[in-house]
């Protein structure tokens, strides 16, 4: 009886260790804001931040299609979601 506890142990310990990093792998992942869930007075709020996640999923898919190095991907997903929300992209445009 003794032998067989240390090595049942190791097997249940294994299997909750792998159980929890295929099931957890998605878990971090922030979802898409559903504006019909959530209570009608941040309804306003909810549509604007799925817009903004929506935004941001474009320009992250736009860049691996143009293949940008990682180096520059945060410039390029950055003046994507500026050119989709109608923002300059460039502070000095903004001056005169």
């Amino acid at each position: 009886m003794r032998d067989s506890f240390p090595a049942l142990t190791f097997k249940a310990a294994t299997i909750v260790l792998l159980t929890l990093s295929f099931s957890g792998a998605t878990s971090f992942a922030e979802k898409l804001v559903e504006p019909d869930k959530v209570a009608p007075e941040f309804r306003e709020a909810a549509e604007k931040r799925r817009a903004e996640q929506l935004a941001i999923i474009n320009c992250n898919n736009a860049a691996k299609m143009a293949n940008v190095l990682p180096r520059d991907s945060l410039k390029f997903i950055a003046d994507c979601i500026d050119k989709a929300s109608g923002r300059p992209s460039d502070i000095s445009a903004t001056r005169k």
